[in-house]
This record gives structure tokens, sequence and C-alpha cells, in this order.
């Protein structure tokens, strides 16, 4: 038997998912009491709750460890506990800290909602992170997702948090904004608007909490939003320069490598776990700088190359060498967009007419 906790939309749709096939209790606080019986499952206290073989956590994660302090002295000894929140790190730590060491635990993020799986559970994905659980525990619970026709994602919750962060968190950002906005539906409009809308259309009905949660609980969240924010903020600022009557000089001087910081910088929060120090990248950059001049060396100066050499990776040690640059310029707030434009204007000021004079240049 399972018993769930949480009769909110997701709630309600986990209960008429599992009734048919398992027996299904719901905590009931007596408000509740017909729309429990109306999906199929039964009310019940939370004393009856524990005692099942399962327990579905569908509450918010701001009240999870709540929850846990609550279920801990009443689970069964052999009571799975599972959650459905759309973050994992955290609510793993909790559920291991606070639920009694023999405790199994079965994190999942259900990659669906109550609008998108209305109708059926084929074609979704749910993302588990088995933690504290036995093959043969699990491989029930596997079977049954794969026979409604879910996709499941195994992974580890810190890697489930640094891909969420952009594909969920990043994407009800630009749907709230949208919203906050007030983008709505215009009868001269383009397929590319209409596609916003519909991210607007995907978050609108999920509440402001659920929203809240995903960036508040998630470690990656915050960075993965600044990089997005200041990617916009740099094609306004390039945008803004365009207009201001700047001649063609000046439009020449305009980088925008706003996008690759915040590509790099994205790169190493979801695949390099953290930046290395500052210093660390410093010794690199000449590491790399070093690779870079043993390959010019050899292409282009005196020396040939040994017989044990590689190929000549030019192209792939120059971007060895912009990888490390932009690591360090991310990792010490420098705007190599704003950088290398004030550079370019210096050097336009001192040399805009020295080269040209410049004999060794015009032969």
């Amino acid at each position: 038997m399972i018993g769930i906790i949480g009769f909110g939309r997701f709630g309600a749709l986990t209960a008429r998912y599992l009734a048919p096939d398992l027996a299904v209790l719901v905590l009931d606080s007596g408000a509740k009491t017909d729309a429990i019986r109306a999906a199929g499952a039964a009310p019940a206290s939370l004393e009856e709750i524990c005692r099942q073989d399962i327990v579905i956590l569908c509450v918010p994660i701001s009240s999870l460890r709540d929850h846990l302090r609550g279920i801990a002295p009443l689970l069964g000894p052999d009571t799975l506990v599972m959650d459905v929140c759309s973050v994992k790190v955290l609510p793993v730590r909790w559920m291991r800290e606070i639920l009694p060491p023999a405790t199994p635990i079965l994190a999942t993020h259900p990659m669906f909602g109550p609008d998108s799986a209305a109708d059926s559970l084929a074609g979704h994905k749910i993302v588990v992170c088995r933690e504290r659980i036995e093959a043969a525990r699990y491989e029930p619970i596997q079977r049954w997702l794969t026979d409604r026709g879910l996709e499941i994602i195994e992974t580890s919750a810190e890697e489930h948090d640094r891909q969420i962060a952009v594909s969920l968190a990043l994407t009800h950002f630009i749907g709230r904004s949208l919203a906050a906005f007030g983008a709505k539906p215009m009868p001269i409009d383009t397929e590319g608007y209409r596609r916003l809308l519909h991210i607007l259309g995907v978050v609108e009905n999920d509440t402001w909490q659920l929203f809240e949660d995903m960036h508040r609980f998630n470690p990656f969240a915050r960075d993965q939003r600044q990089a997005f924010a200041q990617s916009m903020s740099d094609i306004e600022a390039r945008l803004d320069r365009a207009g201001s009557g700047e001649d063609a000089a000046a439009a020449l001087i305009d980088p925008d490598l706003g996008p690759l910081q915040a590509r790099i910088d994205a790169w190493v929060n979801t695949y390099g776990v953290r930046y290395f120090s500052e210093l660390t990248n410093t010794a690199i950059l000449m590491e790399e700088v070093g690779e870079l001049a043993r390959i010019m060396a050899r292409r282009y100066g005196d020396q040939s190359f040994k017989r044990q050499d590689g190929p000549d990776s030019l192209a792939d040690e120059l971007a060895d060498v912009l990888f490390v640059l932009v690591c360090l310029a991310n990792q010490t707030g420098v705007d190599l967009s704003e950088a290398l434009r004030r550079n370019l204007e210096k050097k336009t000021r001192r040399d805009g007419q020295r080269h040209r004079n410049n004999p060794k240049l015009t032969r």
C-alpha cells in the first residue's frame, strides 16, 4: 500500500494514477475528503500513512523538513520514503539526516505536471536518484514506471540540480518575466512570439511558491539566472550603443563577449563542479600559452616537430587559451565586452594613424 502526504494538484494527480493498481491512502486534513475519494484513494491519518509500504511526500520543498520530522518517529521499519521535489540536493540531504538510518530513500523528480500529464504518463520523463534503496526494492517501482510509458533518467542529485537550473528554473524565470511584462496573444504575431507565449502558458498555472522554491533551494539556479540576465543586459547595451549616433568606426569596436562568458560559466557549473582558484587558473593559462608557443615555434619558426609529436592542434590550443582567459574573467568579475571595447577605444585614440604611417607595414 502507498501513503501520500500532500493533496495539492500534483498529489491529486499521483493518487489518480496509482489508485487503479494499488491501495492508496492520502493524509486527510478534513477539507479534501470528497476529492480524495474521487481520485480513487482513501483518507487516512498520519499514523496510518506512515505504516504503509511506501510514503510519497507531495509537498513543497519549503515545508519538506517539517514533514520529514513529523513522519520520522512514525515510520514502519521497512517503509520506503519518496519525494517529488523539483530540486534534489537538499531533499536528499535532509532525508538522510532526519529519517532513521535504516529507512530506504528514493528521490524523484517527475518531469511532468497536472496539465501536461492530464491524460497520460506515456512519453514523459521522471528523474530518479537512488538513495539507500536495494535493487530488489527498486525494480518493481522501475517496472511500474516503464509500463506506464515513462522514461526513467537515473542520475545523482547534484547532476540533476545542475541541469534543471537551466532546463526548468530558467524556463520558469522567462515565463514569469513574460507574465510580468504583460505578454498576450496579438492578431499581428509571429511563430517565434507564439512560442514565447507557449512558455508563458507552461508556467502560469503553477504557484509562485513552486517558482520561488525551485530558485531558492537549487544551489545552481542563481548563477544560471544571473548569467542569462547578464546576456540580456549586454545585448541591450549593444543596441543602445548602435542607436546612439556613433559612427562606423565606433561600431567596429563594439564586441559582444557576454554570450561567450555566460556559456563558459554554464559549462563550468554544469560539468566542472566549480571554478579552479584564480591562482590555479593563472598557472593553467601559462601552461596553455606554452603549448601554443610550442606549436607556433614548430609550424612558423625554425624548430621541427619531433617524431613522437601528436597532431598539430593549433586551433585547439588557441581555444584552450581563450577558455581559461574567460574563466579568469568570470571569476574575477571582469566584463570582457566592456573591457575590450574600452581597450579598442584606447588603441584607436592612440594608434589611429600610427600604423598607417609605419613604412614597415606598408612595404
